[in-house]
C-alpha cells in the first residue's frame, strides 16, 4: 500500500498546528504538557520521514540517498533516546 504523501504532510502539518495551539492552554497541568510535547515530538518525527519521503517521490533523493537519509535519522534518533530497539 503506497502512503499518500502530500495528504500525509498536510494531516501532519495540522496536527503539529493544533498542538502548538494547545501548549499555552495547559501550561498549568505538568501531566497534560508532558503529553503534549511527546506528542509534538511523535509528530516532528513523522514530519521529518514524510519529508524525505517527498524528496524520493518527487525525484530529489535517488533511491540510495533516501535510504541513506532515512538510516542517518533513523540512528539519530536511537541515539537521544527518540526511538529504542536494535
Amino acid at each position: 500500500m503506497k502512503m499518500d504523501i502530500k495528504k500525509t504532510a498536510i494531516r501532519v502539518s495540522h496536527d503539529i498546528d493544533d498542538v502548538l495551539a494547545t501548549v499555552p492552554l495547559v501550561i498549568g497541568n505538568k501531566p497534560l504538557t508532558d503529553e503534549l510535547f511527546e506528542h509534538l515530538v511523535d509528530l516532528l518525527v513523522q514530519s521529518t520521514i514524510v519529508g524525505f519521503a517527498r524528496e524520493w517521490d518527487e525525484g530529489a533523493l535517488t533511491d540510495d540517498q533516501y535510504v541513506e537519509a532515512m538510516a542517518t535519522f533513523a540512528h539519530e534518533c536511537h541515539q537521544i533516546g527518540l526511538i529504542t530497539g536494535t
